[in-house]
């Protein structure tokens, strides 16, 4: 018995099927996951930004939702070469999500990663200092 196929990209190829063509879906559909993901996304950070006019809203999930169209294959495909039993297709939708969470808050994510690799280089300085000290000392 054939199991059906419900990862979230063949669920809307399958609900576009009824407004395009088969072939048109195929197309759209992994674009609609993207969308839905980012803009669930976006709008609980729109919960968590300031007060702002609408002008302002549209305009950040216009931006959120462009990032995600941009980023979301890549990062799925870049995820799934460190977790080869995920398929890439269950990966479109919570990359997209987390890039419409992270909204307008990507330079201070740097600056964390930034900070996080300052740290991780520091402690392989002392490691690799402490290593010279003992071998020297050792050895003669």
């Amino acid at each position: 018995m054939n199991q059906p196929n419900l990862d979230p990209v063949a669920v809307l190829v399958l609900a576009a099927t009824a407004v395009f063509s088969p072939a048109v879906a195929a197309v759209v559909g992994p674009y609609l996951v993207i969308l839905l993901g980012s803009t669930l996304g976006a709008y609980f950070r729109l919960g968590q930004r300031p007060s702002s006019t609408r002008t302002a809203a549209l305009r950040f999930f216009l931006a959120a939702n462009g990032a995600a169209i941009l980023f979301t294959v890549p990062l799925a495909v870049v995820a799934q070469r460190y977790l080869p039993t995920v398929e890439v297709n269950w990966l479109l939708g919570p990359m997209a999500f987390g890039i419409g969470l992270v909204g307008e808050r990507w330079p201070q994510i740097g600056q964390w990663i930034a900070r996080k690799g300052a740290t991780l280089i520091d402690v392989l300085i002392r490691t690799r200092s402490g290593d010279s000290k003992r071998g020297g000392s050792d050895g003669a």
